[in-house]
């Protein structure tokens, strides 16, 4: 069996794979978000807070996936939390500091403005703070996928279906294609959905664009 052979032999196996690592991938960056958001709000009013929140992010992006798969399992098991929660947090660490900054890079002209039309601390984040902030949030957004798309694969020594998969069968097998393909399908997926986001980033915040 040549090498294309292999690929259209398995192409449904492979799809699922593909499918897999696509959802940890959007699932671990969207909860990252969702936690950046509001924890970037709080640090960027309490320096104390984000001093301690670098640390503590910093500290976790430096521990190995691979350990803190292993450390989650007695607790999760091989499941689809197990590996959510290091690439969650990984993906915090890449987006806190970009929603803080972009906090910070609003203009003070523009937040007394809001104050003087009369809007709140909370109306005044959502509608100046955080739209002033979607620029560099979409950036650090797109950083951070591209980045836990790579990092998924390491799930697959564990027994959990990613295109990693793919790799742990070609060095099974000393076999080379199913390591080429899961490269090439890496790849393929992070561009894909990069391009996604660029598209989705300049429809959600033209202004940035036009500036």
């Amino acid at each position: 069996m040549n090498d294309y052979e292999w690929v259209l032999s398995n192409a449904g196996r492979i799809w699922a794979m593909v499918g897999e690592h696509l959802l940890l991938s959007s699932g671990s960056v969207v909860m990252g978000l969702l936690i950046s958001i509001p924890l970037g709000i709080a640090c960027a009013r309490w320096r104390r807070l984000y001093a301690v929140v670098l640390v503590i992010t910093s500290a976790a992006f430096a521990i190995p996936s691979v350990a803190m798969f292993i450390l989650l399992m007695p607790f999760s098991g091989i499941s689809r939390t197990t590996a959510l929660i290091p690439l969650t947090i990984y993906a915090v660490a890449f987006l806190i500091r970009n929603v803080v900054g972009g906090i910070d890079a609003t203009a003070p002209e523009l937040r007394h403005a809001a104050d003087a039309i009369g809007y709140g601390r909370v109306h005044r984040i959502f509608a100046v703070d955080l739209v002033t902030a979607a620029p560099f949030i979409w950036g650090a957004v797109r950083v951070a996928t591209v980045s836990v798309i790579s990092m998924v694969s390491v799930v697959s020594i564990l027994g959990m279906p990613s295109i990693g998969d793919l790799f742990v069968d070609g060095m099974r097998r000393f076999y080379a294609t199913p390591v080429i393909a899961g490269i090439v399908l890496t790849i393929a997926l992070a561009a894909a959905i990069d391009a996604l986001l660029v598209i989705v980033q300049r429809v959600t915040t033209p202004w940035a664009r036009r500036a």
